[in-house]
């Protein structure tokens, strides 16, 4: 039966008109065609473009929404907070922040898009991030919905068998229309009596691969996107543990979705049904890891999957996973709104590493995070007077005045991200790692140049390394960013970090300390405040220097099995900016050394 497509919930209410981006180009400014003139040499012509575009825009549509399908949430916050101001006709709206917010934004955005059509286009790919292209095969199902899998070879010795000559079994596959790539441990390679615990790797987007984290972050390959090379890992966390790398929630990296349809997630919760279940056929897949010790790791937008996770876990199957889930491991997490508006200012007020992330938007910060901070509890407010679902398809008066609070809410917190990164890419830096510059020619917008990993995976011998040839992959998709993150985000999760703590499952909370995205003075704010058994000790515990071959890496506070670690001159991603403190912080709390460090 032919299932029934559903509309993107947001844009609906948002705008009566919905236009591609292409359609939004002004009639002064040159096609895509006339743009691959623009190439990153020509940054002030693409500039001057660029301006063109975006001053004359508001002039031609009213009302309208510019679908730009972002990365990330606050893309979309800059013209719906200008659109609004349009549609009130509010005065000297050319000369407002937000105006500036969308101007800015816009910009950095078209000259990734030119730059990503002249680069990218002559050699075979088409479209960007921004563009929506055509429908790739994916990966089939078969009538069981269950998986293919390549059998674990033995030490390779084929061509496509090792990416970087790497010496692992490895098996790659779909359970529950959810890609992965399970490396085993080089621990298993060398004894047959070790038993290495099992990690399930989350990243974050949400929509973003969890090859990401394989290539560029922990797994036995490194890519340097500087050099644009790939060679082993010395510090791949498969030297202490057998590590699943998935794709999730449905639509991203391989994993297998239709967007807008009835097949994706398009909530958080349904997404960590979906994984759950994910777990439970990987393990009957494989039960010669039945008495191998689980975790789950995440990062970013992990900050909400890794707790609910867990507590999905633990809440349905009590049984199974209150034993056998030893413990979770956040890494620079998106885990409290609240929290990232509280300390925000206090983070970029730190001018760490040198680095003025606030700039000319400290004063429009300031004015902003109330005004956030009573959207979100006026959200929190509705959501406990109605127990309702943002989603669901009530009509009713409280559930309309719950679903417009939160929309709210999640407007005002995008606009406060748009501010806050606005401030770091003014500054030309980096707003994952404050200490490096942005590189803003890279389509991707993530300053990074992962357009060249991009590139990697998609050549003939990755794609047959991991299993799916013929198919293609994207770091980040950002229809699976849309339908998650527009509500989602305003979720708090510690309350599930409080409960796996009751439970008897270990936390370790760590952050780089030059991240702006998920700073760590956040993670400072929701772990001090989150309601546990254990509040009051760890609160009053003292914080004491984190060493690793004797030198001071960063500071540890830790009681009753939650342990928060900052890591000195590191970013959002600690594994590929500090890997060597990164492979020993969880080589400890996997094997519970140290007890007096990791309780």
């Amino acid at each position: 039966m032919r299932k029934r497509k559903r509309q993107k919930p947001d844009q609906v209410e948002l705008a009566p008109t919905c236009l591609k981006f292409e359609q939004c180009r002004s009639k002064n400014a040159p096609s895509s065609g006339d743009a691959k003139a623009s190439t990153p040499k020509h940054n002030d012509a693409k500039k001057a473009l660029d301006l063109t575009f975006i001053d004359s825009v508001p002039e031609d549509l009213h009302p309208y929404h510019i679908e730009m399908e972002p990365s990330t949430l606050f893309y979309k916050s800059f013209f719906r907070s200008y659109v609004q101001q349009k549609q009130n006709n509010a005065p000297n709206v050319g000369k407002s922040s937000e105006f500036a917010q969308a101007r800015s934004t816009v910009e950095l955005r078209l000259m990734q898009r030119y730059a990503h059509e002249s680069v990218t286009q002559p050699q075979g790919r088409s479209g960007s991030a921004m563009v929506q292209e055509e429908p790739v095969e994916r990966i089939p199902a078969d009538s069981s919905d269950s998986h293919f899998v390549h059998a674990l070879p033995d030490l390779p010795t084929q061509r496509n068998d090792s990416l970087c000559g790497e010496q692992l079994r490895r098996e790659t596959g779909a359970l529950n229309s959810l890609y992965y790539v399970f490396y085993e441990s080089a621990v298993a390679s060398h004894s047959s009596t070790d038993q290495p615990p099992v990690i399930l790797w989350l990243s974050g987007g949400p929509g973003c691969s969890g090859l990401v984290a394989a290539l560029f972050e922990l797994g036995p390959c490194t890519f340097d996107d500087e050099t644009n090379t790939l060679t082993k890992n010395p510090y791949a966390w498969t030297e202490v543990a057998h590590v699943i790398f998935v794709d999730q929630p449905r639509g991203t990296g391989f994993s297998t979705a239709s967007p807008f349809t009835d097949e994706g997630p398009w909530t958080e919760h349904q997404a960590m049904v979906n994984l759950s279940k994910f777990v439970e056929l990987f393990f009957q897949r494989h039960p010669e890891l039945d008495q191998h010790d689980f975790y789950i790791f995440g990062e970013s937008f992990g900050g909400h999957y890794v707790p609910d996770l867990g507590a999905y876990m633990i809440q349905t199957a009590p049984g199974v996973w209150a034993h056998r889930l030893k413990g979770v491991g956040i890494g620079n997490g998106v885990v409290s709104p609240t929290a990232y508006l509280q300390t925000y200012l206090k983070f970029g007020s730190a001018v760490r590493y040198g680095a003025d992330v606030l700039g000319v938007f400290k004063n429009q910060l300031q004015e902003a995070q109330k005004p956030a901070l009573d959207a979100i509890a006026k959200c929190k407010e509705k959501k406990e007077q109605t127990g309702g679902q943002l989603r669901g398809t009530e009509d009713n008066k409280s559930q309309s005045e719950y679903k417009a609070a939160c929309h709210d809410a999640a407007c005002k917190l995008s606009g406060f991200y748009g501010d806050a990164v606005s401030g770091v890419l003014a500054a030309g830096l980096n707003m994952y790692d404050s200490r490096r510059k942005c590189h803003r020619e890279d389509w991707t917008g993530l300053c990074y140049r992962l357009s060249r990993l991009e590139t990697l995976v998609n050549q003939p011998h990755a794609l047959d390394y991991f299993g799916v040839g013929g198919q293609k992959w994207q770091l980040c998709n950002p229809n699976v960013n849309m339908e998650l993150q527009d509500v989602d985000v305003l979720e708090e999760s510690q309350e599930n970090v409080a409960l796996l703590l009751d439970n008897g499952v270990r936390v370790l909370v760590y952050a780089g300390d030059a991240d702006s995205m998920a700073p760590w003075e956040m993670q400072e704010r929701w772990t001090h405040d989150m309601q546990w058994k254990g509040q009051q000790e760890f609160i009053h515990n003292s914080t004491d220097a984190f060493q690793v071959d004797g030198s001071a890496v960063g500071t540890i506070q830790t009681a009753h099995g939650l342990s928060l670690v900052r890591v000195f001159e590191a970013g959002h991603m600690v594994p590929h900016d500090q890997p060597k403190t990164a492979l020993e912080l969880v080589r400890i709390f996997l094997q519970r050394k140290q007890h007096d460090v990791f309780t």
